[in-house]
């Protein structure tokens, strides 16, 4: 009997195990329907080539040490470079899998009414967190065992199988304690916050961590040619930098002497120590937390916000919504983005490249030239609201392809009337007043502590209008239902255009960028570049008109897929 239940425990484990495994890798990112192997295959495979180039091209000097002069004494630079690199990626992906990190609603009640043990089911998703980032180590580090054990083995005397098994369990914990920060994270807002406040302020967690994680990418330059003068200086820096931490047992594991990685092995061994037992520690509280909101319901607003809600649209609708279906297209696509946590996160990872990116740069430039760099407008700072509105506008072009619930959209097709310009209409005033207004204030308030009222006047209108500009030429040609049309994951084939892509916004950016330096400097022109502009953005509208009036003209609700093979029309 004692033999049967064990096999049922057993079995139960395995099926578990399996199960939480394949849904931290199915996030609202990198999401495939049906493709559960296929998806883990594509992740794991990115991951195996980065690692491999990354590493080539970090220690391709030790390749060939007498000519390109490098020395042994630089090896843990590059050991922290690529542990820093590791641990931002794996940073990255456990943003992304948020939701999975805990079992969520779902999990508790599909699996609350079978007869599984609450010990079998933690322990199954511990376990599966363990796999996953083992699974993330090892693509990450095939060709990069390989390349740092033959490269710098022969450097240090360490024998080669164990060189690269000190790799590999050097960048696991790495990897383990950042996956483990980011659960500890979620652990404490879990704790402190009720649901209903957890589940408003988690994509803005989400994004902060997101951003954090890519600035560590955007300064990995600066960090590498810090490092040596951090040590020389003995800076706290190397005390509180967790890369260092596990660079510390990189090098005692191989043989170094060097006292100053000494603290490093026992304050990486207690750090994980820490977060493991918050992690286990947050287990049944977040069970207990969905025990005890299993019946209660969402709070209604109150009279008095109702009330205000209710005059403002009575104020806004009349004059910005006049056509009753850019209204309905308008609040649509506001709910829309308001309740759907996956578009919110596919937004938010298009805007935190660019976050990253310019908060880097602003503190850099801060660190060598002080505010005075920031009272004169240089290409820098006229080109920041570019670069934040043009992803804005790609972002949005790119999610609303996505459908919310895909079954849903017959009611579009059953009432989709003759004047098809108003679905545009109100899907664009939707971005401009929800997202683009809202951008447009916060760069208004840093251009005028920049440069003062005027200058940060006429630049965020700049701005703004090619973010109109932008808006229509990204829409022009879309014939969707936003969030309600089929969605084919290779047509907009950014794996074979990229660099297409890439060339043109660095030539529009560099473009617009010293067009609006200019204007800065002669504002009487800004008049004739908003004629210019919005001569163009009529001409886009009236071009998309004449394409509604056609009578054979229909939104598209499911793709037609793509040709295979393409006739050249001989026979006719």
């Amino acid at each position: 009997m004692k033999s049967i239940n064990s096999e049922k425990k057993h079995s139960q484990f395995y099926v578990l195990l399996k199960h939480f495994v394949l849904r931290m890798f199915n996030n609202d990112i990198l999401k495939y329907e049906n493709q559960g192997r296929e998806r883990v295959i594509v992740v794991l495979t990115i991951l195996t080539i980065a690692g491999g180039y990354v590493t080539h091209k970090l220690l391709v000097g030790y390749l060939f040490p007498a000519l390109s002069g490098a020395g042994i004494d630089t090896i843990w630079v590059k050991k922290t470079v690529f542990l820093t690199l590791t641990m931002a990626l794996t940073g990255i992906i456990t943003v992304f899998s948020w939701e999975n990190i805990f079992p969520d609603r779902k999990d508790y009640m599909n699996l609350l009414v079978l007869p599984v043990k609450m010990r079998t089911l933690f322990a199954a998703k511990f376990f599966s967190l363990l796999i996953f980032v083992g699974l993330l180590s090892i693509a990450f580090n095939i060709f990069s065992l390989f390349i740092f054990t033959f490269y710098l083995a022969p450097l240090t005397k360490v024998n080669l199988f164990y060189f690269g098994f000190t790799h590999f369990i050097t960048n696991f914990l790495a990897n383990l304690f950042m996956f483990l920060v980011a659960a500890c994270i979620q652990s404490i807002f879990t704790i402190l916050l009720k649901n209903r406040l957890l589940r408003k302020l988690s994509n803005i967690i989400q994004a902060v961590l997101l951003v954090g994680f890519i600035s560590i990418i955007v300064w990995l330059p600066q960090i590498s040619s810090f490092l040596p003068r951090a040590k020389e200086r003995l800076s706290s820096f190397l005390y509180y930098f967790p890369p260092l931490w596990f660079t510390g047992i990189y090098e005692k594991m191989t043989g170094s002497r060097d006292v100053v990685f000494n603290p490093h092995v026992l304050i990486a061994v207690t750090a994980i120590f820490i977060t493991t037992a918050i992690y286990l520690v947050s287990f049944p509280i977040s069970f207990k937390r969905f025990l005890s909101s299993g019946s209660s319901g969402g709070r209604k607003k109150s009279l008095v916000v109702q009330r205000m809600i209710r005059l403002a649209r009575q104020a806004f609708d009349p004059v910005f919504l006049r056509h009753p279906v850019q209204r309905g297209m308008f609040y649509f696509v506001c709910q829309a983005l308001k309740r759907s946590r996956k578009h919110q996160l596919q937004l938010v990872t298009y805007m935190a490249l660019p976050t990253a990116y310019i908060i880097a740069d602003l503190v850099y430039f801060h660190s060598r030239s002080g505010w005075s760099y920031f009272r004169v407008p240089n290409f820098f700072l006229v080109g920041t609201s570019l670069i934040f509105y043009f992803f804005l506008a790609a972002g949005l072009r790119m999610i609303v392809r996505h459908p919310i619930m895909l079954r849903a959209n017959w009611i579009f097709q059953l009432t989709e009337i003759k004047e098809k310009k108003n679905y545009i209409k109100g899907l664009k005033k939707a971005m401009l007043f929800l997202l683009g207004f809202p951008l447009f204030i916060g760069l208004f308030i840093f251009y005028f502590y920049c440069w003062g009222f005027r200058l940060a006047l006429f630049h965020s209108l700049y701005s703004a209008a090619i973010f109109l500009l932008l808006v229509e030429m990204f829409f022009n040609t879309y014939k969707k239902i936003p969030f309600a049309g089929e969605f084919e994951p290779g047509k907009p084939n950014i794996k074979i255009y990229w660099p297409l892509i890439l060339g043109g916004f660095l030539e529009w950016y560099v473009l617009f960028a010293n067009i609006g330096l200019i204007l800065l400097n002669w504002p009487k022109y800004y008049i004739l570049f908003f004629v210019v502009i919005f001569a163009l953005h009529w001409g886009f509208v009236l071009r998309r008109y004449r394409e509604y009036k056609n009578e054979d003209f229909g939104f598209i609700y499911e793709e037609e897929p793509q040709e295979l093979m393409l006739s050249l029309n001989l026979g006719s």
